[in-house]
């Protein structure tokens, strides 16, 4: 019983162990679906991530010695390959908190994103629930020549604490709004013609398109 025991602890401790040298790999994996809002592709890559670690085991299992040796001979750039990944995701974390940190201590100035001339309301949610992109809806319909107010609320934060529409600010200049976790901004916009008008996140990573008819 005793030997059996000894045995679990071995296995609990060397199976932790081991999983330490994956975690930057799996917290890439996963980090990346969370932060664009698609949980079910969060859920699905960790999946395929136990399912390629099971897959790993068995190949080993099956060719014994061969595996072994050429694992051993690849070592030590799987180890540089592996801090690279771990000092690259701590990177991308500290980068995505600091930005919903700032966000709270220096709040986008009132003026520029308070209550718009009158005129129709559109909303623009980031991060909305299991919808897959971040920005919903992807598409807004405008009317040309109109002033207009959309109302953004973020869910999310990172890059989508700032968003660009580009053309649609005044004297066809691009406007930003800020947006902090959990709040509503209100951002006057105006087409000056039919067209389509771009807007992005601060990083460029997603964006959508108005379309003024």
């Amino acid at each position: 019983m005793t030997r059996s025991r000894t045995l679990f602890s071995f296995g609990f401790a060397y199976g932790a162990a081991s999983h330490t040298c994956s975690l930057p790999i799996f917290l890439g994996i996963l980090l990346l679906p969370l932060v664009a809002g698609n949980y079910v592709l969060a859920v699905l890559s960790v999946l395929v991530y136990g399912l390629a670690i099971a897959v790993l085991v068995v190949v080993m299992l099956l060719l014994g010695q061969r595996v072994f040796a050429a694992t051993r001979r690849a070592g030590a750039w799987l180890m540089r390959i592996a801090a690279v990944l771990f000092i690259g995701t701590g990177a991308f974390l500290f980068y995505y908190f600091a930005q919903n940190y700032g966000a709270y201590l220096n709040p986008a100035p009132v003026a520029s994103v308070a209550a718009a001339t009158p005129g129709h309301r559109y909303q623009l949610t980031e991060g909305a629930g299991s919808t897959g992109y971040p920005y919903q809806p992807r598409t807004l319909a405008i009317p040309a020549r109109q002033p207009i107010q959309v109302a953004i609320t973020d869910h999310i934060g990172g890059c989508l604490l700032s968003t660009i529409f580009e053309g649609l600010g005044p004297g066809g200049n691009s406007v930003e709004v800020t947006v902090p976790v959990g709040t509503t901004r209100v951002v006057p916009l105006y087409a000056p013609h039919p067209g389509h008008y771009a807007f992005h996140c601060g990083g460029e990573m997603y964006s959508g398109t108005v379309v003024a008819r």
